[in-house]
């Protein structure tokens, strides 16, 4: 259904986000460091995910999966730089409005908003065959 590419990017996602989360989770090597090379490593995961997810769909022959992406990516990388500004010139003291950045950083940093983006384009063809 999906060109090789597109499962190419999809299996190399899931790797690099599995070594993102061993960093946090199982070696614990990115808790252990200073929070600005943190911060910095966790934004260029966020930039690496974004242009490697969006890839696949430069040639695709429908456009609305490319947009998709672009806009969905620009808006959490716009609103994970604001929070970030934010939190350097007023540091927040809610831990919860930290993890919430950190959660909404780690989705978009993960398979999921790709194998959404499959998913729904696999649904629109499927809707389109069926009518």
């Amino acid at each position: 259904m999906f060109p090789k590419k597109v499962w190419i990017v999809f299996i190399v996602i899931i790797i690099v986000y599995g070594f993102n989360i061993q960093g946090y989770e199982g070696t614990k090597f990115l808790l252990k460091m200073n929070t600005t090379p943190r911060h910095v490593i966790d934004y260029l995961f966020l930039f690496f995910f974004a242009i490697v997810g969006y890839l696949p769909w430069l040639k695709y022959p429908v456009q609305w999966p490319k947009k998709l992406w672009v806009i969905l990516y620009s808006i959490a990388i716009l609103l994970i730089s604001l929070a970030g500004i934010i939190d350097f010139i007023n540091p927040v003291t809610n831990l919860n409005t930290r993890l919430i950045i950190s959660g909404f950083r780690v989705f978009f940093t993960g398979p999921l908003p790709y194998g959404i983006l499959m998913f729904l384009i696999s649904l629109k063809k499927y809707s389109v065959i069926k009518n």
